[in-house]
């Protein structure tokens, strides 16, 4: 393999220093790149326009040299090393400029250490590259938990009274029939609810506590479907242009997460192109099992599908692109807020097990690029048609827990307006008593998964042993952190909060049947 080439910048006046320096590193043999400069400017335009390895400076107590570099690299927060090359150092000379910054001091007898000390230079500033990484990504993973765990609390509290708004304002639709004014005030209710329980779905998927059910398939075949939909929602000033590649590998993941990313990534588009532009989807295979991307993320060896979603927008600049997956994170500059779509896009891709990064800069646009892992296995077979809800129940029992009350109360509503029979449990302890007196008389146990003395998914798995003929519906607004990434399996059948009485009847009726 080729040697990468050093690229060293000499700040140095004394032309015999310079000689007996470019002599050495030419006795090397290894492809290098020079450049000298022996004032202020030189030094300044030598650092904004080029990246430098090294910085080798002589003439301590010159007009201009080594402690001018020393303060400039340092004002600019630059990791390069500096190192001192002259004739002679005295020791007060030598603690000066050690105690400035300089990482190491060679005379001219003593040039046979300078090609060593280079190499160790070079590599420990690599090395200090990559521990400043692992640290931002350390402080960034601890940031997004944290506002995860603020959001997920928020969205959990949140669903349980849009449950009961929700619910509320279609009975009392359902009466006021005689007062058009009336509905109308409702039907704003509702609206604004629903308003309120998207954004709730949004909190979810950037704390990546929302449920999903991932599926073997062909992203080419989701991407088709997204397309009209795509066309519909960003207008005809945004050209859309669909590459997708020939003999795509099969991914495992939750198709409407899927189409959620692209209509976010779309709009994202959309707003950063006011008088038109292009957007573009791609897909292509991607082999990582002998090189890893250079990417802004540890991408573990492997096959993976790559989806591009790109645009020629305005794009954005380091100190926003940086930040852009946080939920409204606002650059002080442009005063851009990023809002919750690229955090919810965030939190989806990595709760379906991908990785995304982000390419921009300002007037080029602005490129997302999602890996999902390769599959093995086959796509699955169409998928059953959900049970219609029956028109008449037989006499069945519900077992109903949830520790909120008003939850509680308006579920069991909506199951007794549908003929069901219903037992109310606001505790884990008190299911077991019912059961135990009720035993064979219960039917199907409907239970919220984040209860206060056990969570519903640990006591379902208790009984099951004792009553293998109950049935079980699972229900929540948020999955505590203790779930890790909640899958939807056969043996699973999942309520999102907040639902209304035609969702909750469907998953009745899809587990007990018409």
């Amino acid at each position: 393999m080729e040697e990468a080439s050093w690229r060293i910048l000499l700040v140095m006046n004394a032309e015999e220093e310079y000689s007996v320096l470019l002599d050495k590193l030419k006795s090397i043999g290894r492809p290098t790149h020079l450049k000298q400069v022996n004032n202020a400017s030189e030094l300044n335009e030598a650092l904004t326009s080029s990246s430098w390895d090294v910085v080798i400076g002589e003439n301590v107590d010159s007009h201009f040299g080594l402690m001018d570099a020393l303060k400039e690299i340092q004002k600019r927060r630059l990791d390069i090393p500096l190192l001192v090359f002259c004739d002679k150092l005295t020791e007060d000379n030598v603690s000066k400029v050690m105690a400035a910054g300089a990482r190491d001091c060679i005379t001219k007898e003593g040039v046979a250490r300078l090609l060593p000390v280079i190499e160790r230079e070079i590599q420990e500033a690599q090395n200090r590259k990559k521990h400043r990484q692992l640290e931002e990504q350390c402080r960034h993973a601890e940031k997004m938990e944290i506002l995860g765990r603020l959001a997920g609390g928020v969205a959990h509290d949140f669903n349980n009274l849009l449950t009961t708004i929700l619910g509320n304002v279609s009975f009392l639709m359902a009466g006021s029939q005689e007062n058009p004014h009336w509905k109308e005030d409702l039907e704003e209710i509702r609206k604004a609810a629903q308003r309120a329980a998207s954004l709730t779905s949004q909190l979810l998927a950037f704390t990546r506590r929302q449920v999903f059910q991932p599926r073997v398939l062909d992203l080419n075949s989701e991407l088709q479907n997204v397309e009209k939909i795509l066309r519909r929602t960003i207008g005809e000033d945004i050209n859309i242009q669909i590459d997708l590649a020939s003999s795509l590998y099969f991914v495992c993941v939750d198709p409407g997460h899927i189409q959620q990313v692209l209509m976010n990534l779309a709009v994202n588009a959309k707003d950063a192109m006011p008088k038109g532009g292009t957007l573009r989807i791609q897909t292509k295979n991607v082999d990582f099992r002998q090189m890893v991307p250079k990417i802004s993320f540890g991408i573990p060896k492997g096959e993976y599908v790559l989806v591009t979603v790109s645009d020629t927008g305005i794009g954005m600049e380091e100190e926003l692109r940086a930040h852009i997956f946080e939920p409204f994170f606002t650059s002080e500059n442009r005063k851009i807020e990023t809002g919750l779509g690229l955090a919810t896009v965030y939190g989806i891709v990595k709760q379906n097990g991908g990785f995304i990064d982000c390419e921009s800069s300002l007037g080029r646009g602005t490129s997302f690029h999602i890996y999902f892992p390769r599959d093995n296995s086959q796509p699955e077979g169409a998928e059953k048609e959900t049970p219609q809800i029956a028109s008449k129940v037989a006499a069945k029992t519900v077992l109903l827990l949830d520790d909120e009350k008003s939850v509680r109360q308006l579920t069991s509503r909506m199951l007794k307006m549908a003929g069901y029979s219903v037992l109310e449990a606001a505790s884990v302890l008190e299911a077991k008593k019912i059961l135990e007196v009720e035993k064979e008389s219960i039917h199907l146990l409907l239970s919220d998964v984040v209860l206060p003395d056990q969570n519903g998914i640990d006591f379902a798995n208790t009984f099951r042993p004792l009553y293998p003929h109950l049935k079980v519906v699972f229900m929540s607004g948020y999955l505590d952190r203790q779930f890790g990434d909640f899958k939807i399996d056969e043996n699973i059948i999942f309520l999102q909060k907040p639902f209304s009485q035609e969702d909750l009847l469907k998953k009745i009726s899809q587990v007990l049947g018409s």
